[in-house]
C-alpha cells in the first residue's frame, strides 16, 4: 500500500508515466487520516498547484487527494493500465501482419526478397521480446510489493547499487521511473532472462523444448548486431525458416498465455 498524499491546492499531471490509484480524488476539503500534507510550489489558474511531469514525477503507487482540482493532460502509459488480454491480442495481431506481408512477397525472386525475409525474421523475434516486456510491466505495476521485489531480484551488481542510491538520494518516484525505463531497455530475446523474470513474478517458468526459441534468438542476434555475418559466411533467411519461426513463436506465445492464466504460484 502506497502513501496517502494530500495536496493543499491542485494537481496537474503533464506526463504519460503516471497513474492515479482508484481512491485518489479532488475537491477534498480536509486531509484524510494518515495523509502526508504537501504544499505545492507552482501556481496554475491563480492557485497553488502540484505539477507532475517527466522532470518532477510522483509515485505510481500513492493515493493523491487534492484540495482543489485534479487534471491529467494524458491518458497515461498503457502498461500502467493494460490487461494481459490486450498484450496477447497485440502480439497475435502483429504476427498476423507478418503473415500477410509474407504472402505479398512470396512471389518475388530477388535480393530485395532476401532482405525483406531477414527484416521479418528479426521483427518476429521482436514481437516476442515486446510481449514479454509488456507482461512484466503490466504485472509488477499492479502493486508496490511486486514492483519492489522484481527490482530487487532482477538487477544486481553496480546497476543495482546505482538504483538503490537513486532511491535513497532522489526518492521513490525517480527510482520507479528509472526501474521502468531499464526494464523497457532490456532485451528479452533470451530464454534464461525470460525464465528468471517469470520466476521472480511467481509464475511458472516457460519451457523451451529442444532450445527452439533460443536458436531463433541466437539467429536474431547475429542478424541484428552483425548483419548476418558469421565466421563461415553470411546467414541467409529462407522463407521456410521464417515460417518455422512464426509457428514456433505462436506456440511459445500460447504457452506464455497458459502460464499467465494459471496465475501466480504460491
Amino acid at each position: 500500500m502506497g502513501k496517502r498524499l494530500y495536496i493543499n491546492g491542485s494537481i496537474l499531471v503533464d506526463t504519460r508515466y503516471f497513474r492515479c490509484m482508484p481512491d485518489s480524488c479532488a475537491f477534498f476539503p480536509n486531509p484524510p487520516e494518515g495523509a502526508e500534507i504537501i504544499e505545492p510550489v507552482d501556481e496554475r489558474e491563480g492557485g497553488k498547484c502540484l505539477v507532475i511531469d517527466d522532470n518532477h514525477p510522483q509515485s505510481i503507487f500513492s493515493s493523491y487527494y487534492a484540495k482543489s482540482w485534479f487534471t491529467q493532460l494524458y491518458e497515461g502509459a498503457d502498461f500502467l493500465n493494460r490487461t494481459y488480454e490486450v498484450c496477447f491480442t497485440e502480439a497475435n495481431d502483429e504476427l498476423k501482419e507478418i503473415e500477410d506481408i509474407l504472402e505479398d512477397i512470396t512471389p518475388l525472386k530477388s535480393q530485395t526478397k532476401d532482405s525483406l525475409l531477414k527484416f521479418l525474421y528479426i521483427n518476429v523475434n521482436t514481437i516476442v521480446d515486446s510481449l514479454i516486456c509488456s507482461l512484466i510491466l503490466s504485472t509488477i505495476t499492479q502493486d508496490e510489493n511486486s514492483f519492489t521485489e522484481y527490482a530487487d531480484k532482477m538487477f544486481y551488481g553496480k546497476e543495482k547499487d546505482a538504483l538503490m542510491n537513486k532511491k535513497e538520494t532522489q526518492g521513490d518516484a525517480i527510482w520507479e521511473q528509472t526501474v521502468m525505463t531499464k526494464i523497457m531497455e532490456k532485451s528479452y530475446c533470451n530464454i534464461e532472462t525470460i525464465q528468471k523474470a517469470f520466476k521472480t513474478m511467481h509464475f511458472r517458468k516457460p519451457n523451451d523444448i529442444d532450445k527452439v526459441m533460443e536458436k531463433h534468438f541466437r539467429n536474431r542476434h547475429i542478424l541484428a548486431h552483425r548483419n548476418g555475418k558469421m565466421k563461415d559466411g553470411k546467414m541467409v533467411i529462407s522463407e521456410s525458416l521464417l515460417r518455422t519461426l512464426m509457428t514456433d513463436a505462436a506456440i511459445f506465445i500460447e504457452q506464455i498465455k497458459t502460464i499467465i492464466k494459471e496465475g501466480k504460484q504460491v
